[in-house]
């Protein structure tokens, strides 16, 4: 499964057996919600130690400046640029993702 979450994070380019991991359907939506919130979790965060783009912004400020440095990446499918794009995506849902998450642990 480590193998299986850095090749996804683009920190490794493959992983060393036949059969890849497979989730079940609930438990795969569990992972994926759940990574969302770690990037959404990660650019907060990281927010905090880059104050020029976060201290006494708006919400809406902070997503213009997220979608340009998405914007930027030239590789998009890294951690980070993904970071930035499912913060502007899923900020506003959070909380009920949250929810979605205790809900799919207690099946």
């Amino acid at each position: 499964m480590a193998q299986t979450f850095l090749h996804d994070l683009g920190e490794i380019d493959s992983v060393d057996f036949e059969t890849p991991f497979e989730f079940e359907e609930w438990n795969k939506k569990r992972y994926e919600t759940e990574h969302k919130l770690h990037e959404i979790n990660f650019v907060e965060y990281a927010a905090l130690f880059d104050v020029g783009w976060s201290q006494g912004k708006t919400f809406e400020e902070k997503k213009q400046i997220a979608k340009e440095r998405y914007d930027e990446a030239e590789d998009k499918s890294l951690f980070i640029p993904s970071a930035y794009l499912s913060y502007i995506e899923n900020f506003d849902n959070r909380f009920r993702m949250k929810g979605d998450i205790a809900k799919l642990t207690i099946f």
